[in-house]
């Protein structure tokens, strides 16, 4: 299998991930300007100041922007912007996403059973520790010579997943592909001196294409309900981006 530019795929899924996170607030605050559903993605109650600041962006760009139109201008802003990758919460909240679903997805009975068919080791302990090891990981890959130009091809299709305050449209959302989470699963894990048999880091890279938007959700969830430095850091975002755009 071959490697993978880490620099451009952890860009790549932290320009996603800004996209996810500053869509959800955005659509939930158009959706309900006058309250506090802008914390929808959070889960939780969020600052009035915060509610405030996403109601005065929301009650601007629906009086001058379509909804796809907003999304594709957001896109290509974000993805394009180097402070991206300075925000270290949003990177620490993408990166305990991908612990989060590596602990989850180790206590897989298929795993088991791809272990119990073929004769191998289970794999549980190797992720299990590979998960404790993600946030740390994820934050020591240099992305000096990611290619900002490269942006994120994100679909119309997804970026109304991404959109929509619906939250089960919103965990449809896939940033990567398969082989992209496969590759960089191999990568991590030959960092730490291990290695999985080709079915299993395929089981465990579908998992990681579909579930990481959800995950990164409850991510955002547990930071709400323990202060919302994660939150503040999306705020931040979304308070830089329309600070420099003329809607």
């Amino acid at each position: 299998m071959p490697l993978i530019d880490l620099a451009n795929f952890k860009t790549r899924v932290i320009g996603c991930s800004a996209v996810m996170a500053v869509g959800q607030l955005i659509s939930n605050a158009i959706a309900n300007p006058a309250t506090q559903a802008a914390a929808g993605m959070m889960g939780g109650p969020i600052a009035l100041g915060g509610v405030s600041i996403l109601a005065a962006i929301a009650g601007s760009i629906a009086e001058t922007m379509a909804a796809d139109e907003l999304a594709n201008r957001m896109t290509e802003g974000l993805s394009k912007n180097p402070r991206i990758l300075d925000n270290h919460d949003l990177i620490k909240a993408a990166g305990e996403a991908i612990g989060y679903i590596l602990r989850e997805v180790a206590k897989s009975d298929r795993l088991i059973a791809i272990a119990e068919t073929k004769n191998l080791p289970y794999p549980e302990t190797a992720l299990s520790q590979l998960a404790e090891k993600t946030p740390e990981y994820w934050l020591d890959i240099n992305t000096n010579t990611a290619d900002l130009s490269r942006g994120l091809n994100i679909s119309e299709d997804q970026l109304a997943k991404i959109f929509s305050v619906d939250a089960e449209e919103f965990d449809r959302v896939t940033g990567l592909t398969a082989t992209d989470w496969a590759t960089f699963l191999n990568e991590f894990a030959a960092s730490e001196g291990k290695s999985f048999d080709a079915e299993i880091v395929e089981f465990v890279a579908d998992k990681l294409y579909a579930a990481f938007p959800k995950a990164y959700r409850e991510v955002l969830k547990l930071d709400a309900a323990n202060g919302g430095e994660k939150f503040a850091a999306m705020l931040s975002t979304v308070r830089t981006y329309f600070g420099r755009v003329r809607l």
